[in-house]
């Protein structure tokens, strides 16, 4: 594979990121989030064994379980805003050079901050986290 086919096969990979976290496949994202979770727990199942749960929420129903998924991202981001920069960035690019970003170190956070990241939203459930 050359430069070129692989400047295009990221630009595909992108494209298909976009469409994936786009409200269209909404379903389709909550179904795959919920079989990566099985999965992780070993546990079988057929996909026709998902359903959505109806009324929201919970987003998706799977034998007695009902799901309810949700990202957790940090303040200031929107699910899909780098991807779709992305994907124009890997448009624009004539080189793989042009792609090339330096990233910064990942940072490490407290567990008690990593939990309050993950618990209920003050905002939203109207409670005051502990």
């Amino acid at each position: 594979m050359d430069d070129i086919d692989y400047l295009r096969l990221l630009t595909d990979q992108a494209e298909q990121a976009n469409a994936f976290l786009s409200n269209a496949r909404k379903w389709e994202r909550e179904r795959w989030v919920c079989q990566r979770l099985l999965q992780g727990l070993n546990l079988s199942y057929r996909g026709e064994e998902f359903m959505p749960a109806g009324q929201e929420p919970p987003d998706v129903s799977f034998r007695e379980a009902r799901f309810e998924v949700f990202f957790v991202l940090d303040h200031g981001r929107r699910l899909n805003d780098e991807w779709r920069e992305e994907l124009t960035r890997r448009r624009s690019a004539l080189s793989l050079s042009q792609l090339v970003q330096r990233q910064a170190r990942p940072r490490r956070i407290r567990a008690k901050d990593l939990l309050q990241r993950l618990g209920p939203n003050p905002a939203q459930e109207g409670s005051q986290l502990p």
